[in-house]
């Protein structure tokens, strides 16, 4: 009996030596693996050469955060209280076909701000999706900023995420004279940030005719958390924003913020969308008084992924939106309802202009 207890006792200290000798190599391969930035990067220095945003006085930009085109309407997602990981090859198929004809009809934009885009990551079948984006639009100068790159994520244990290589993506008809990608300050502790997200975003800038220049922001903010980490971001990007404006610059940010702007009530819901408020939102004083926040006040631009989404079910929210600064009108701000099919979460499209000009029309959204 001694001997068989020896023997038991053995077998499980050997195993829990085992077990912690496989996690030490684990955390030590992703340690060394771990994707650090710098906390701003030039992808492309400033140039000497001229090239103009537009002849116009009035700029279109489109901003869709395309959900890796994984997380469709017949999605839920384990991080939101689903239980799924990655969609089937086939609905991955579908997903992307229709993302991909949704961003070809949107050539007649100036500029294109994309979030959650794949270059080599498991849960979109290894799919460089930024590529792709990049031979459908042809005409467009593009720009990326990797935020999410880990080469294995362990959750949830029996069905991890594994390897991902992900980021926001800018595309513009002008060259900017200026790009820039910029990294959040991060507060996730060790070996938790080893497995999170490297949140940036992208800074394009742009020559005008006879004017200052056209700074235009693309972010993808923070989600998960209990919004410390998202105030760290806004604030880092207000600074930027501010400090352009104050230099006599027009300035204009769009993206996932994943957080509701300030003037953001659900109030009625005469399409049942279930509309909803995430919590934190931002403060009403977030910004100063005379900046302007772009979106529609009754469409929503994200769904819940607790499971596959039914309209009126599903929780709804507005988080995708433009910040302009005062310099500038907002002429139009549509977000286009594409009922949350192929993503969770639907583009919104923004025409601006300098004042003392003529503010001509213009269908934003190709049939």
């Amino acid at each position: 009996m001694a001997q068989w207890f020896k023997i038991m006792l053995w077998s499980l200290v050997s195993f829990i030596i085992l077990i912690m000798i496989i996690l030490i190599i684990f955390l030590t391969h992703a340690h060394v693996n771990d994707f650090n930035p710098e906390q701003s990067e030039l992808i492309t220095a400033p140039s000497d050469s001229v090239e103009y945003l537009s002849e116009k006085q009035y700029f279109t930009i489109l901003s869709w955060n395309i959900g890796y085109a994984g997380l469709g309407s017949d999605m839920d997602f384990f991080y939101d209280g689903g239980d799924r990981v990655r969609p089937e090859l086939e609905e991955f198929k579908k997903y992307s076909k229709n993302i991909y004809r949704q961003i070809s009809s949107f050539n007649a934009m100036d500029i294109i701000l994309l979030q959650e885009v794949d270059i080599h990551s498991r849960r979109s079948f290894y799919n460089n999706e930024a590529m792709h984006i990049c031979e459908i639009l042809p005409q467009y100068h593009s720009f990326f900023a990797v935020n999410y790159k880990v080469p294995f994520v362990p959750l949830p244990i029996f069905n991890p995420l594994g390897q991902v290589h992900s980021g926001i993506q800018t595309l513009s008809k002008a060259k900017p004279i200026i790009a820039e990608k910029r990294y959040y300050p991060s507060s996730y502790s060790w070996p938790y940030k080893l497995f999170m997200l490297d949140r940036a975003y992208l800074k394009t800038v742009y020559k005008l005719h006879g004017r200052n220049n056209l700074i235009v922001y693309n972010t993808h903010n923070s989600a998960f958390d209990d919004g410390e980490l998202r105030n760290i971001e806004f604030r880092t990007i207000k600074n930027d924003m501010l400090n352009e404006y104050l230099r006599g610059n027009y300035v204009v940010a769009g993206g996932d913020w994943n957080q509701n702007p300030p003037t953001y009530t659900p109030g009625d819901d005469p399409e049942n969308y279930n509309l909803s408020i995430i919590e934190p939102r931002l403060d009403q004083d977030a910004f100063p008084a005379n900046w302007k926040w772009a979106y529609e006040k009754k469409k929503p631009t994200n769904r819940s992924n607790d499971k596959p989404y039914v309209k009126g079910e599903n929780s709804t929210t507005i988080i995708d939106y433009f910040l302009v600064s005062p310099n500038m009108n907002i002429d139009t701000v549509i977000t286009q309802g594409l009922g949350f099919e192929n993503s969770d979460h639907n583009p919104v499209f923004l025409k601006i202009s300098i004042p003392e000009t003529a503010s001509d029309t213009l269908n934003l959204i190709s049939e």
